[in-house]
């Protein structure tokens, strides 16, 4: 998973719910479960500014993008658009912070939400 640094660093429903997802975040990525990258916020490129998309890929179907927009999902299957969606995520892992980095950057985050006093 990539994603940039705001989604990490902007606590959105209270601090104390923040903490809790980032807990639950790090949990997570210690335990190999899930491979997070961060887009640090000033990147010297930015693949990713027409919005989120996912790639799924089945041991036993064809692979099947989809991408957000403001009125929902839209599935994808077509080869062309499913090899664009490929290679734009490895943009966005290049131009992402390492995983160790990643990880790092989410502790830095919530040790200073830890510290914080409302």
């Amino acid at each position: 998973m990539v994603v940039e640094a705001t989604v990490i660093e902007r606590p959105v429903g209270g601090v104390e719910a923040f903490k809790q997802q980032l807990d639950r975040l790090l949990h997570l990525v210690e335990r190999s479960v899930l491979r997070l990258q961060v887009v640090p916020p000033c990147p010297p490129f930015h693949h990713g500014g027409s919005g989120p998309f996912r790639i799924y890929t089945f041991p036993d179907k064809p692979v099947v993008a989809s991408a957000e927009h403001m009125g929902g999902e839209q599935l994808m299957d077509e080869m062309m658009r499913i090899q664009h969606c490929t290679a734009v995520f490895g943009l966005l892992q290049a131009e992402a912070l390492s995983t160790r980095a990643s990880r790092d950057l989410i502790r830095k985050v919530k040790e200073e939400l830890d510290n914080y006093q409302e």
